[in-house]
């Protein structure tokens, strides 16, 4: 009975192998600060995904989801912190982080470069995404 099921499970192993899907293989210490993760996006066809972290100054990593490693890293200016939302539009990401006067912040997401920024209000920006 025993070799029958170490047979099964060899069978399943070499049928269904383990290409795909969520597993712990290993992990990537990534320093957060007092905020933590605050916002994501995806890139699926990549397997690519960029995280907020919210901390002085804020900043995204770029995350490969097949390797689970940290593949690029931004810091944002040293007044730009707070990260309250990350939105994707194409290779560009924008960046809602609080300032004074709040602003959004254009980023390069193949390059994780920096393009510029606009002032949102003379308001503190606070937290919200548009899609």
């Amino acid at each position: 009975m025993q070799k029958l099921v170490l047979i099964a499970l060899v069978a399943t192993a070499l049928i269904f192998p383990r290409t795909a899907g969520l597993y712990r293989d290993g992990f990537e210490r990534v320093d957060t600060g007092p905020g933590g993760f605050f916002g994501s996006v995806l890139d699926a066809e990549q397997g690519i995904a960029w995280f907020g972290v919210d901390d002085t100054p804020a900043r995204i990593i770029k995350v490969d989801l097949t390797t689970m490693s940290v593949v690029g890293k931004l810091e944002l200016e040293k007044d730009e912190q707070r990260l309250w939302s990350l939105v994707k539009h194409g290779k560009f990401g924008y960046v809602g982080v609080e300032t004074p006067g709040g602003r959004l912040v254009g980023v390069d997401l193949d390059s994780m470069t920096r393009l510029g920024y606009a002032t949102a209000s003379q308001f503190p920006l606070l937290a919200g995404t548009v899609v």
